[in-house]
């Protein structure tokens, strides 16, 4: 039963890891697009034409 736990314990902490990998490349692929000031233009032209079209 002990084995099975921290078998579970050892998974949910690798999956944290990964997930909180993701996060920070998400966040660095973010600020590298606020860098370049065309692309957030035409994303957020995007979003909009998303928000008018629901």
């Amino acid at each position: 039963m002990n084995k099975n736990l921290t078998n579970i314990a050892t998974y949910i902490v690798y999956l944290l890891i990964a997930i909180l990998i993701l996060f920070i490349a998400y966040s660095i692929l973010i600020s590298l697009d606020l860098n370049f000031k065309t692309i957030p233009k035409n994303s957020f032209k995007v979003q909009i034409n998303l928000l008018n079209l629901f």
